[in-house]
C-alpha cells in the first residue's frame, strides 16, 4: 500500500491516539443505520480548530455529528445555529449527520441523511409527531435542504478531487422528493407527518 493510500485511509478528523487504533463505533440502533436511510448530500462549516475527536465513529466511517461538540470549533459564530438546528434534527430523527474534517481547507463537511417517516420497523413512531416538534422541524429543513451538495467528491470528503461527478444513484432531489419518496413529505403541505 503507498503512501497516499495510507493518508486517504486516517480519518482526518481523529486524534494521533485513534489513527494509530481504529476508533470505537457510536452504539446507535441499527433501525437507524446510515444504510437504512436515504443520502442526502453534504454541508461544509468553517473552522477554526485544526483538529479535534470525540473518540467515536459513526456507522459511515465518519464521526457522528454533535452541534454541542462543533461549536467552539466554528470560525463563524453564525453557524451555531446550523448546528442547533442539526442537533434538533437529528434528536427528533428527522436526519441523520456525520462529519469529517477536510485537511486543505479549515472546514468539515457533514454528512447529511433523511430519515424516511415510513422506515420499516420503528412502528409508526416517525409518521405522526407532535405539533410543537412538527412546527420547527418544517423551519429547519426547509432552511436545511437548499444547503445541501451533491457533489460525491464531497461526500467522500475531499474537495480537490479532479472529478467533481455527483452521487453514481443520484441521492435525494428536489425534483423527486414528493413523487418518490415520504422522508420530506411536510414540502406537500401535509405537516401532520413531520
Amino acid at each position: 500500500m503507498g503512501e497516499d493510500q495510507v493518508n486517504l485511509d486516517c480519518c482526518p478528523s481523529c486524534c494521533s491516539t485513534c489513527n494509530a487504533r481504529i476508533p470505537a463505533q457510536v452504539a446507535e440502533d441499527p433501525r437507524y443505520a446510515s444504510t437504512n436511510i436515504l443520502p442526502a448530500g453534504t454541508i461544509e462549516l468553517m473552522v477554526a480548530t485544526l483538529q479535534f475527536c470525540d473518540h467515536l465513529h459513526a456507522d459511515d466511517g465518519w464521526h457522528q455529528f454533535r452541534g454541542d461538540l462543533m461549536l467552539p470549533h466554528l470560525a463563524n459564530s453564525t453557524d451555531s445555529s446550523i448546528c442547533d438546528e442539526l442537533d434538533y434534527l437529528i434528536k427528533h430523527r428527522y436526519i441523520l449527520a456525520s462529519y469529517r474534517y477536510h485537511v486543505s481547507a479549515d472546514l468539515v463537511y457533514i454528512r447529511i441523511y433523511i430519515i424516511p417517516y415510513d422506515l420499516p420497523n420503528v412502528d409508526g413512531k416517525l409518521l405522526l409527531r407532535p405539533e410543537n416538534v412538527a412546527k420547527p422541524a418544517r423551519l429547519y429543513l426547509k432552511r436545511l435542504l437548499p444547503t445541501i451538495d451533491k457533489t460525491l467528491s464531497k461526500w467522500e470528503g475531499y474537495s480537490d478531487i479532479l472529478v467533481s461527478s455527483t452521487f453514481p444513484s443520484e441521492p435525494f432531489s428536489f425534483s423527486n422528493v414528493v413523487s418518490s419518496s415520504k422522508a420530506v413529505h411536510f414540502l406537500c403541505d401535509k405537516p401532520h407527518v413531520l
